[in-house]
């Protein structure tokens, strides 16, 4: 079944906005709604609408000063309110919770495939529904209590039912849920007439429908959820398609930045739908639009898309994301150097599929694991999938370079320009991420996991005696998390490759994360910072000028203190190591 459950805290605060908003009739909108169907939904961003002029709403808006901070979008007309940081620790509530109020109006005119040149103030929630984007996030949600209502208690609708009753006759009650479905445009008009809630025509359709009638208990003063379904949204849930408001063409003419926000809720609702036979496809006339207006996706700002992919990297299924992109041919708008590798054939002794393929397959492995590890943040997640994603996204320039040594000299061809390929690589992910809008510390942590992705196959090259101190390094050099998750890139990368002459060797970089663990837990994290020496106490003691070689000794003391913190990081015995540097 599907669910209508929602907290009592949720209730609160719906119940708050209405008195500040001076009990005007207000309609819980958007994604809040089809999410809240789908599964258990922690409300974050709320999304209210109501029959109001803007100005009517900031002029009367009462609200407390204390609790909430409000600022307001002039074009369109929206009020946010932001819980302040006392007030979200005393109501429990998510702290990145916010509430946005925008009246009904109607658009028209999208001359940057954006933003609509032309706007005007509505009281007719149809037309308020029809500048929507989809019909899954095209429900509106109102709360009434009223004296009386009567149903049949026994009587309970499955989904079957309530589906046949939604086709036939385009309203429903549930009543063990105390929901109203309604879908009929006139229905919907005349209940909320001009944006205001009708009671008697409400108390008028439960005694002409015949499926609400058949009363043999009477409940009072309970309050009952109506959803207003104007596009059949409900329908395209339960089938599983993500249908456009209207005419495809103009949804996605109106705002290109549609058709990738289609992408991420297939993705997401795929992974999150409570109801397990639900499965998320394209609706076909839909998927043709999106295909033929793709190129409107040059208009659009970057940081919008920057924002999009932020939210689907910090799930659990982008791998599952950029798939759907592969297949509406719109990769090379988002991700032009990933692009660039479908069909970059490699050596099948090391892998079975195109640098593209495999680089979507260590995606896929490496999301399975950080998944589990509760430790990762979400943003942290995202980082090292970003990173995953690019992480040999310069194979195709490799492969040619490599071709042409090849070419020049068969028997012996220069290796240098593409044997160690890493750096070049992480400089094509720092300008697509750049162009993305990312943040320069998300780059820098993207590029690093690039450079570095090596390194733990390059610390299984020393002797096992000596990898602690390899391990003591990274853990110094990134942290403890970033070095954790360059092991998870290493095994993915390994998995990824599906080769078909072994299996994946990842025991080994298993046992380098049990180590690092244990160094971790049991040492800390040692860096440069903790030696006991530094550059001004080598100039004072061993009279030496402030040259470029005593941070070459620093590096060196500091790779000899790793394998013996406790011992060796003394500053005598520092000083002696260095002293006899200088005299070989």
């Amino acid at each position: 079944m599907l669910n209508f459950w929602w907290t009592h805290q949720f209730f609160k605060h719906l119940e708050a906005l209405w008195w500040y908003l001076n009990q005007e009739d207000i309609f819980l909108v958007w994604w809040a709604i089809r999410d809240t169907l789908l599964w258990k939904w922690e409300a974050i961003d709320i999304d209210i609408t109501l029959a109001c002029h803007p100005n009517k709403v900031r002029d009367n808006m009462t609200f407390d000063e204390s609790k909430y901070s409000r600022f307001r979008t002039e074009k369109f007309g929206t009020i946010t309110l932001i819980p302040k940081e006392e007030f979200l620790a005393e109501s429990n509530i998510n702290e990145e919770t916010q509430y946005e109020i925008t009246p009904f109006r109607t658009e028209w005119n999208y001359s940057d495939a954006r933003h609509p040149d032309e706007i005007e103030r509505s009281n007719d929630i149809i037309q308020d529904s029809k500048r929507r984007d989809f019909t899954i996030n095209c429900m509106y949600r109102y709360w009434y209590t009223w004296k009386k209502v009567k149903w049949n208690k026994d009587e309970t609708h499955d989904i079957e039912k309530l589906w046949h009753i939604l086709t036939s006759d385009w309203i429903a009650y549930i009543k063990e849920e105390k929901t109203l479905i309604v879908q009929k445009e006139e229905i919907i008009l005349e209940l909320f007439s001009h944006g205001k809630f009708q009671e008697n025509v409400l108390t008028n359709m439960f005694e002409k429908i015949p499926h609400m009638t058949s009363p043999k208990e009477e409940i009072s003063s309970e309050k009952i959820s109506i959803i207003i379904d104007p596009h059949q949204g409900m329908q395209d849930m339960l089938k599983g398609k993500i249908k456009t408001v209207g005419v495809p063409d103009s949804r996605f003419q109106e705002d290109a930045l549609r058709i990738i926000r289609w992408v991420r809720f297939a993705n997401i609702l795929l992974d999150k739908a409570a109801i397990t036979w639900i499965q998320i496809d394209f609706e076909k006339n839909t998927r043709r639009s999106m295909q033929e207006n793709h190129h409107l996706l040059e208009k659009i700002s970057f940081e919008r898309v920057h924002e999009e992919l932020k939210k689907v990297f910090s799930k659990k299924n982008p791998f599952g994301y950029i798939s759907l992109l592969n297949e509406l041919k719109i990769t090379p708008y988002l991700f032009p150097g990933f692009a660039q590798t479908v069909h970059n054939e490699q050596p099948v002794r090391y892998h079975s599929f195109d640098t593209h393929t495999h680089s979507l397959l260590t995606l896929f492995e490496l999301q399975k694991m950080l998944e589990d590890d509760e430790e990762i943040t979400p943003q942290e997640w995202a980082i090292a999938k970003f990173a995953m994603l690019y992480h040999d996204v310069g194979k195709p320039e490799q492969y040619e370079k490599m071709s042409e040594a090849i070419k020049l000299n068969p028997e012996n061809p220069d290796r240098s320009g593409y044997e160690y390929h890493t750096i070049s690589w992480a400089k094509i992910a720092e300008k697509d991420f750049n162009r993305l809008h990312f943040p320069k510390k998300d780059i820098q942590d993207i590029s690093r996991y690039i450079r570095w992705h090596h390194r733990p196959w390059e610390i299984l090259d020393w002797k096992k005696e000596k990898r602690k101190n390899r391990l003591r390094k990274l853990l110094s050099e990134g942290g403890f998390k970033k070095a954790k998750i360059l092991l998870y890139i290493a095994i993915a990368d390994r998995k990824g490759q599906y080769n078909p002459l072994q299996e994946p060797a990842v025991g080994e970089l298993y046992e380098l994360q049990k180590t690092l663990e244990i160094i971790f837990h049991e040492e800390g994290r040692f860096t440069l910072n903790q030696l006991a020496i530094n550059g001004n106490i080598i100039m004072e003691q061993l009279e030496m000028q402030p040259w470029p070689q005593i941070g070459e000794y620093l590096k060196k003391c500091f790779d000899r203190v790793l394998s013996d913190i406790q011992g060796r990081n003394n500053k005598e015995t520092l000083l002696n190591y260095i002293q006899n540097l200088t005299n070989t």
